[in-house]
């Protein structure tokens, strides 16, 4: 058979052949024998025109390894009621050095579950994109195989495995697997429309066949009665694939769901005006709200919130509302994570020194945050800024203490006019 450039230069004279007997010529001096899967069309010039094209462009040139494309056919052939292309390029396989018994394990693969072609595409994220086609024999190109081989058979629940099979074999790679997996669905359907085809005219069986049988004696019993049992698997894993992409389809949609309700929820956990601070069992700062960062300035020094609770409370000198200087067991943070709730009579009242040197007062309510078997894994605290209704109560406060003054002074100093 021709190669390199020379190949290509026959390939471009071959589809310019007019006549279909000239064109039979041509293909019986390229292959060195006429393929039996020409022979339906011959005196349809165009039609063999068309089915020689796409041989060559995506069979014969395809630049995929030679072995892993007899491989593919050999084994999704299995889905092809005529045996001609099974036998064929099983016989195939044989001249690329694969034993009878290779040939049979290769074929008696079980279709992929779904948890497998799972598992294939967290092994295809994991990996560097290839720079050159795997080993032929190797656990990656076998993967490659069967996930091609869901790409053919389940194209419309194969989107996840179709995208990562093009991350790990990069543009280039996959889209010749592509062109191939097509080819492949357009020869079956020559070769069942055409049920005469005869393996035995092919060259590849007169010269592979005998050998492959003497070598694994079960290739004959499988030949005869492979279109029954893959039926019988196509039917039960399609059953499965398609429960298995219902499955996804409602975990997505859940999860869809779920980032809809976290989007709701952070809006609204940034937009109340009293501060929250979502806290981890160790006291770590997990979630600010945008409330809290202002009432303490903490842009003014975002690395506070990376600090212990005992350093942060030092850093904001919490204070009891008498002005006492609160140590870390009496402090907020402390009394949650060691199980208080403090709410309604059991909130606090605190002065803190926020980091932009301000004074602020703190209503303080909180709860902590238990796991599924009752230990405390964190808390929730609620700030509320009472700064001002504090300051507003001491003002009214003083100018009563004032006026009491007054009056008592009047008492003890009446009028003597």
């Amino acid at each position: 058979m021709c190669t390199g450039i020379s190949e290509r230069l026959y390939v471009m004279q071959i589809r310019e052949s007019s006549t279909g007997d000239q064109l039979r010529a041509d293909i019986s001096q390229f292959f060195g024998f006429l393929p039996p899967i020409f022979t339906p069309s011959h005196e349809v010039s165009p039609v063999l025109q068309m089915l020689l094209q796409q041989t060559l462009s995506a069979y014969i040139d395809n630049s995929l390894q030679p072995i892993f494309k007899e491989k593919l056919l050999a084994y999704l052939s299995r889905y092809c009621a005529v045996p001609y292309c099974i036998v064929c390029h099983s016989c195939a396989l044989r001249s690329l050095g694969m034993t009878g018994g290779d040939v049979l394990a290769l074929l008696e693969t079980p279709a992929p579950t779904a948890q497998e072609i799972a598992e294939y595409i967290k092994t295809f994220v994991a990996i560097t994109p290839l720079q050159a086609w795997p080993e032929p024999g190797s656990s990656l190109e076998k993967s490659i195989l069967l996930s091609a081989f869901y790409l053919f058979l389940q194209p419309a629940s194969a989107e996840d495995c179709s995208k990562e099979l093009r991350h790990l074999l990069g543009t280039v790679y996959f889209n010749h697997l592509a062109e191939i997996l097509f080819y492949i669905k357009t020869y079956h359907f020559w070769a069942e429309t055409h049920p005469e085809l005869d393996y035995t005219s092919d060259r590849r069986t007169q010269e592979n066949l005998t050998i492959l049988y003497a070598e694994k004696p079960e290739l004959v019993d499988f030949f005869s009665t492979y279109p029954e049992r893959i039926k019988r698997e196509v039917e039960m894993r399609g059953e499965e694939y398609s429960a298995h992409k219902q499955l996804e389809e409602k975990l997505h949609r859940s999860e869809r769901e779920a980032a809809s309700r976290g989007i709701q929820l952070e809006t609204v956990f940034e937009a109340m005006t009293d501060g929250v601070v979502v806290y981890g069992d160790d006291g770590k700062m997990l979630r600010v709200n945008s409330a809290y960062r202002k009432m303490i300035t903490l842009d003014a020094y975002p690395e506070h919130a990376l600090l212990t609770p005992a350093m942060r409370g030092d850093m904001l000198a919490l204070r009891d509302e008498h002005g006492q200087l609160l140590d870390n067991s009496q402090r907020p943070v402390t009394r949650m994570l060691n199980g208080e709730v403090m709410i309604g009579k059991n909130m606090m009242d605190i002065v803190v020194r926020a980091l932009d040197g301000h004074e602020v007062q703190l209503n303080i309510s909180g709860t902590p945050m238990r796991d599924s078997e009752g230990r405390i894994a964190g808390g929730v605290m609620i700030f509320r800024d009472v700064t001002e209704r504090r300051s507003s109560n001491g003002a009214r406060m003083k100018r009563f203490k004032d006026c009491w003054q007054l009056q008592k002074h009047l008492y003890r100093f009446p009028n003597t006019r």
